[in-house]
């Protein structure tokens, strides 16, 4: 068991990210131990694999109720956030109550956001379930749905009171999915970790494998890097902005997208990464090899580093990169998160394992290098 202590400042809320086996029955235990309540409620994530067993884990367990959610950023809007909130008012949820949240980053945003509004607050647990969820959104407090404008547009910083991360949860998640979360695991390497980033590169085959004890360690380093970056920003206004590297042009992405499917967070995020790079190099931040290696060390993980390399669109009329315009996409980078009256906020590499916020970018310049980087 690895344990990973979490100590945020601005609020003394102190918990731990416990890395270990939980499946397919202690992770109740594990929440009932640290929590002290005599009420649960765990929302499932109804694709998760063992999702069945997760139900059984918890059949005549004392104190525990279950709610099953269809996941997936389509289902992540203020409809869905409003039914889950209903049902839990309805099945006795209370002010001493626990919700645990056992699935993707997509389960743990929605139910984490009713555990920071519902009953003006409510005690919560993050059991992520796959690896993006895993090495980075289960770990920091944001919680969030999303809006017709853009993703996590309502949210709130609520911290866990713990957070269970199982590798095990990792060996049947769909191929597509854990090459997806892999790009978050780069995006430490990139940022602050050179050494880091090379021991990725240079692992491959591990990652391929799924190796369990590797992706132990890999989970635990990477919640310690964030973990460091919120404890001393817990509420996202300094250094810890750092973490949204390829995140601006990943969400303009995924917002033109539709949410579908069609492109996953995971891929956004990859492809925000390598756009990110060619940017800085384009403007003389960066060198160019730099941004040769990030996207070959991408491909080599199987993550997108080119919009032409994104799996198909499955179950829709058309592509929706064929409708991309530099308008649209200027429309959708106004309203990023970190946007103001001084433009775009953008996390830059000066070199692998250094980045920097960088300020003052017109929406509509930088779409016109994303049309003209594509593919």
């Amino acid at each position: 068991m690895i344990s990973v202590p979490v100590e945020v400042g601005r609020s003394e809320h102190r918990y731990n990210i416990l890395v270990g086996e939980f499946l397919p029955d202690r992770w109740p235990g594990a929440i009932e131990a640290g929590a002290e309540s005599d009420k649960y409620f765990a929302v499932l994530d109804s694709r998760a694999d063992r999702a069945h067993r997760l139900r059984e884990s918890l059949a005549g367990r004392e104190g525990w109720r279950f709610l099953v959610l269809e996941a997936g950023e389509g289902r992540k809007g203020v409809r869905d956030y409003a039914s889950l909130c209903e049902n839990l008012i309805r099945e006795g949820v209370d002010r001493r109550s626990v919700l645990a949240a056992v699935g993707g980053g997509v389960i743990g945003d929605l139910a984490g956001f009713a555990a920071a509004t519902i009953l003006r607050g409510i005690r919560l647990a993050q059991v992520p379930t796959t690896l993006l969820a895993q090495v980075d959104s289960s770990v920091g407090g944001k919680t969030g749905v999303n809006l017709a404008g853009g993703k996590n547009l309502l949210g709130a910083f609520h911290q866990p009171e713990m957070v269970l991360i199982d590798p095990g949860f990792l060996a049947s998640l769909p191929e597509r999915e854990y090459r997806a979360g892999l790009a978050e695991v780069v995006k430490y390497g990139i940022i602050a970790d050179r050494a880091f980033f090379d021991r990725l590169a240079g692992s491959a085959d591990l990652l391929r494998r799924r190796d369990p004890a590797f992706l132990g360690e890999i989970s635990a380093y990477c919640c310690r890097a964030k973990a460091a970056l919120v404890m001393a920003d817990e509420l996202d206004s300094g250094r810890r902005a750092i973490l949204n590297h390829g995140h601006t042009f990943g969400h303009a992405l995924e917002a033109l997208a539709g949410y579908d499917g069609s492109l996953l967070h995971g891929e956004a995020v990859g492809l925000g990464m390598a756009m990110a790079a060619e940017f800085a190099a384009a403007r003389g931040l960066a060198g160019r090899d730099e941004a040769e290696l990030t996207r070959a060390v991408l491909r080599r993980l199987g993550i997108p580093a080119g919009l032409a390399e994104a799996p198909p669109p499955a179950g829709r009329k058309g592509d929706w990169r064929d409708g991309l315009t530099a308008e649209a996409l200027a429309g959708a980078l106004s309203k990023d998160k970190k946007a103001g009256s001084a433009g775009l906020t953008l996390v830059l590499p000066r070199r692998i394992g250094d980045c920097r916020l960088e300020s003052g970018f017109a929406p509509a310049e930088v779409a016109g290098f994303m049309m003209r980087a594509i593919g």
